[in-house]
């Protein structure tokens, strides 16, 4: 488990820490506060075998488009003199990930068969992604074109990630859901997921997996004369649906979710929230959740409570303070007398 991140010079942030973290850690703070970036932050930090894989797969996540300038948004202030630092720490081993712009002009390559390019002005056409954990160290470049020193995206690889990131919208795809769901009950923890849906519509019973003439989906049986999709139930189905069965998927993993109040109501976030955190306890995963709803925080906090699992709630929000990221730390304890006192948290 993660217990501290460092991240330099990465979009938003110059220089922030976020320290102490638990099981279950929540990121508050208004709109383009660096929330959301610090996701990103983790998320490249956790693909070191094919970090092309995992920049593109978050890219579509969040709809970022691959034109010429995605290539310096990664740098804070668009400035590519300096190279990003991601470092996460756990109990066994430190991992360091830097970001180098790849430049045309001046390119090299190295032992490994790497290229790079070195450090100028002009704008970069590819990025240089260099880990390093424990004595551990590999190199590999993300570009639009081939012949680079680049791996090709791998499904496989993006299916079996540590993590997984879970996009504040995005579009369903039935076939996806329903792969990882037959993947659940393979492993026989499919049930984890259909009682995170019984919190939304208590009549749901069951949930198959079945064949239709556009290929395979989810089913529910909620009691009418024939099962209906999933699809058809509403979008808070479906985002409870992403959430437990990303939670349940990735035993001893990182579950990164963004605005994780999306599409579901007040009165079921508590028993929703709990779920998720018996299934995350269970599973050894970590969870960072991004949410900008004063139900939603008070809805983790009672399901903690209730689960008596205070001690693995966090939360961090995020404030740009003269242009600098300023982190306020609350644990439990600290986040319930705030809210109790009515002070703005989110």
């Amino acid at each position: 488990m993660i217990t501290q991140m460092t991240v330099k010079r990465f979009k938003s942030h110059k220089d922030v820490a976020l320290t102490g973290l638990k099981r279950i850690n929540l990121l508050l703070g208004k709109n383009n506060a660096g929330k959301s970036s610090l996701l990103e932050a983790a998320f490249y930090a956790l693909t070191p075998d094919n970090p092309k894989a995992g920049f593109e797969l978050l890219n579509e996540a969040r709809g970022i488009l691959p034109n010429d300038y995605v290539w310096i948004s990664v740098f804070h202030h668009l400035a590519v003199q300096q190279p990003v630092e991601i470092s996460l720490a756990n109990q066994q081993t430190n991992t360091t990930l830097r970001i180098l712009p790849l430049l045309g002009n001046k390119v090299a390559q190295d032992v490994s068969g790497a290229i790079s390019g070195g450090l100028g002005k002009s704008d970069p056409d590819g990025l240089r992604f260099e880990y390093a954990s424990g004595a551990s160290q590999t190199a590999q470049n993300i570009t639009a074109q081939q012949g680079r020193g680049e791996r090709s995206r791998n499904q496989n690889y993006i299916d079996n990630l540590p993590v997984i990131f879970v996009p504040a919208r995005v579009h369903f795809d039935s076939l996806a859901a329903a792969r990882r769901f037959s993947a659940l009950k393979a492993k026989q923890r499919h049930e984890m997921v259909v009682e995170a849906l019984k919190k939304l519509d208590d009549r749901l019973t069951g949930v198959e997996v079945l064949a239709t003439k556009a290929g395979v989906e989810l089913f529910g049986n909620i009691g009418e004369p024939q099962m209906v999709p999933l699809s058809w139930m509403g979008e808070g189905m479906l985002r409870i649906l992403s959430l437990a069965s990303a939670v349940a998927s990735v035993q001893g993993g990182v579950v990164l979710v963004d605005e994780i109040e999306n599409g579901i109501h007040y009165s079921v976030m508590p028993a929703v929230w709990a779920t998720l955190m018996r299934i995350a306890e269970e599973l050894n995963v970590q969870v960072f959740a991004v949410t900008h709803s004063d139900e939603m925080i008070r809805a983790a906090l009672s399901a903690s409570a209730s689960l008596k699992m205070q001690d693995n709630l966090r939360a961090y929000r995020c404030d740009l303070v003269n242009g600098a990221t300023q982190i306020t730390d609350y644990d439990a304890t600290l986040l319930l007398t705030a809210v109790e006192s009515e002070q703005e948290v989110r």
